[in-house]
């Protein structure tokens, strides 16, 4: 037998000496004192699986010989496959097996060493490496051995889309795909584009990827969430750095027999794509638009060069974003358990910040740093392999602390969805102390007033709140709070609007911003208007907070009363900038000059807030159907703010019938119109006119109940 194929114990065999076995009995006998006297022993329910597996392996590896599946490929291929999975666990359980037997051998010769110290520390050396190497296996075993999500072989459809930020939001959306292509290029991923919409200065609005592969969704699973950046945009003249986010979402592919898709409920037209792909794409429709009806999903996909090939794509694309629903209502009841996913599904959560000042990334569930370049550049194995022994720990069994924050969670009145919720964004937060750590900080927010029912809406929104300290963060953020709004109800308020409130640091930003609000002459009244309904817009960079407060007063507004602070509020931060652009173009399609845009911003601010959807369903209303000249619209911008259906509607369907009539003027007032509430509006133009026309409360019911029964159905 050759020195390379002994076991370590048979080679220490053959260095004692001889003479050790001649001692008298009345000699000193050397006891070895060095060696660890616990031998490390996989626990009973391990084991018991452990050669269950192996013994499967075998049965299914004799069983690869039988003639009768040689010749049965599809059946071949299943037991291949089922060998294949358990390779690693059986390899290792055997890896397992021989290190007990060389620590049994190994702990055997301890006894025999006598008194020969330098064998006795070579032996004790041995048995500490043998001991240590089964701990490290036998966790390992216990992670292998842990139940598999089935939908880890899963190929998937990867969703990036911009968020807030503007054009630097699509410009990193499409930063994001291509990490993620680097990502499959180095794991030898295949991925194709479904669906995309590009930015207007770089990037993507939304991109949608196929990504083929093993076992992608096992690896990918953990990406969804919101990606937040921090950079010097491409767009940015100054130089300062601006935080930006896109969301990633990760959706397995479904097969068609699990998500039947009714054809009835179907909407499916077409169109020509455009773009690079000859005359066939220009002048053949061949892009498909599809609406699924009962859920709203519309996917339009252009990618292919016939309708036939589109059309294909956008009912895969549709299989997949219906299972995501579905597999989102199964894995509700999953959630609320103790063995949850890390990170899928919502969209809501900052799972990480790209930080390219620090040439970092940093993953907050995690709490680990990643070199920024080779990040995005596609290596985020780390991260990846990371988030899997994350999950992995929480699964183990154990009656601890994971249980006992889920008891303390289910007592404060979480619901299963909210415990959910908690989890998926802050799994570390199982591994806390509930008595010593999340407790305590229940109580106090109890103790400013809070309800239990905003204390769990809020902290499942977000539970950044519950990782941070007590004493040096929470504390001392309220009192600064409560000394600037004055009383407990407007602290919450102002927690309930973002918890982030409750987490930054105040000194940096929101003490000297409060402090300059007083010295442009703000009110007590305004400053606690601003901070208690749009916290975020005091809570940006001091330089940027003043360049807009000096911006605002220029603009002629009064620091002393609330359109001030409105004002201030429509200028804040980056995304109400692009807003601000979106709003002028399309009050601009409307006639409106610049000096309309600035005579309805100084009326009510935040008519520069409102989506363009909303604009121009109000504005076709009021110019195309009611013959109202759009520059009107300018001095009563509050009007923009209503419900069409709700409100200006039934409305002006009752003023049609007065004017009629010549009941009312012709030159009525917008503002008098709509801006009353219910009771008002009804005491002047409906029971006024009950004689002249009886059935007018009748027609003003029918067109409200016309729109309650559109929402029912």
């Amino acid at each position: 037998m050759s020195m390379n194929t002994l076991t370590t114990a048979q080679i220490l065999t053959s260095f004692i000496p001889r003479r050790r076995f001649h001692y008298q009995q009345h000699q000193p006998v050397f006891k070895l004192t060095r060696s660890p006297r616990l031998v490390c022993m996989a626990e009973p329910y391990l084991i018991t699986k452990l050669e269950s597996a192996e013994k499967t392996w075998k049965e299914l590896s004799v069983k690869l010989a039988d003639p009768d599946v040689v010749s049965n490929p599809s059946e071949y291929q299943k037991i291949a496959q089922s060998v294949s999975d358990l390779n690693e666990v059986v390899s290792i359980y055997m890896h397992f097996k021989d290190c007990e037997k060389q620590l049994e051998e190994t702990k055997a010769l301890a006894k025999e060493a006598g008194n020969d110290e330098e064998m006795a520390d070579m032996i004790a050396s041995e048995i500490t490496s043998l001991n240590k190497e089964l701990k490290e296996l036998e966790e390992k075993l216990k992670m292998m051995l842990l139940p598999t999500d089935p939908l880890d072989a899963r190929n998937i459809m990867l969703e990036v889309r911009a968020g807030t930020g503007g054009d630097e939001a699509g410009i990193w959306a499409g930063d994001l795909v291509r990490m993620y292509q680097r990502y499959c290029e180095r794991n030898s991923l295949k991925y194709a584009p479904l669906s995309c919409s590009e930015a207007e200065h770089g990037g993507f609005k939304t991109y949608v990827m196929e990504i083929k592969g093993k076992r992608v969704y096992s690896k990918l699973k953990y990406e969804s969430g919101v990606h937040r950046v921090q950079r010097v945009p491409q767009t940015e003249t100054q130089g300062r750095v601006h935080t930006s986010t896109a969301t990633v979402a990760i959706m397995p592919e479904a097969d068609e027999v699990e998500v039947v898709i009714d054809p009835k409920d179907i909407e499916l037209t077409t169109a020509r794509s455009g773009g690079a792909g000859g005359q066939n794409v220009n002048k053949v429709e061949t892009a498909v638009d599809l609406m699924h009806k009962p859920t709203g999903i519309r996917i339009f996909c252009s990618e292919e060069r016939s309708q036939l090939q589109n059309r294909s794509r956008a009912l895969q694309l549709l299989r997949a974003k219906l299972y995501e629903i579905k597999l989102r209502e199964q894995q509700e009841k999953i959630r609320s358990q103790r063995l949850s996913q890390v990170g899928t599904g919502a969209r809501a959560e900052k799972i990480r910040t790209y930080n390219f000042k620090d040439n970092r990334v940093t993953d907050h569930r995690l709490k680990m740093n990643f070199a920024l370049m080779n990040f995005l550049d596609g290596d985020i194995e780390d991260a990846v392999q990371a988030c899997t022994t994350m999950e992995q720990k929480l699964q183990l069994p154990s009656p601890e602390k994971p249980d006992l924050v889920l008891s303390l969670l289910r007592k404060h009145g979480f619901s299963k969805t909210q415990i959910s919720n908690l989890v998926r964004k802050r799994p570390s937060l199982l591994l806390a102390n509930p008595q010593n750590t999340l407790l305590p900080k229940f109580e106090f927010l109890y103790s400013i007033g809070i309800q239990e029912s905003v204390l769990t809406r809020t902290l499942s929104s977000d539970p950044t709140i519950l990782t941070r300290s007590l004493e040096n963060q929470l504390i001392p953020s309220y009192k600064f709070l409560k000394s600037v709004l004055l009383s407990n109800e407007r602290v919450i308020a102002a927690l309930k609007r973002t918890t982030w409130i409750f987490l930054e640091d105040h000194s940096k930003n929101l003490v000297p911003n409060v402090a300059t609000l007083r010295e442009f002459g703000v009110t007590q009244k305004c400053i606690a208007l601003l901070l208690t309904h749009f916290p975020e817009a005091v809570m940006q960079r001091h330089d940027q907070f003043y360049e807009i407060l000096q911006e605002v007063k220029d603009m002629g507004f009064d620091p002393q009363k609330s359109t001030f602070v409105l004002a201030v509020h429509a200028k804040a931060g980056k995304a109400n900038k692009s807003i601000w652009d979106n709003c002028c173009r399309v009050y601009s399609k409307w006639g409106w000059s610049k000096d309309d845009i600035s005579i309805a911003f100084k009326k009510h601010p935040h008519c520069m807030m409102l989506s363009e959807k909303k604009i121009m369903e109000n504005m076709d209303f009021f110019v195309n159907k009611m013959g109202l000249s759009s520059r009107l619209i300018a001095h009563s911008p509050a009007v923009l703010f209503f419900s069409l259906e709700k409100r200006i509607i039934p409305r002006f369907s009752v003023l049609e019938v007065l004017l009629s009539k010549g009941l009312v003027k012709e030159d009525y007032s917008l503002c008098t119109l709509l801006l009353p509430a219910e009771k008002g509006f009804l005491e002047r133009f409906v029971s006024r006119f009950e004689k002249e026309v009886p059935d007018l409360l009748s027609l003003y019911k029918e067109k409200l109940d016309t729109k309650k029964k559109k929402e029912h159905s």
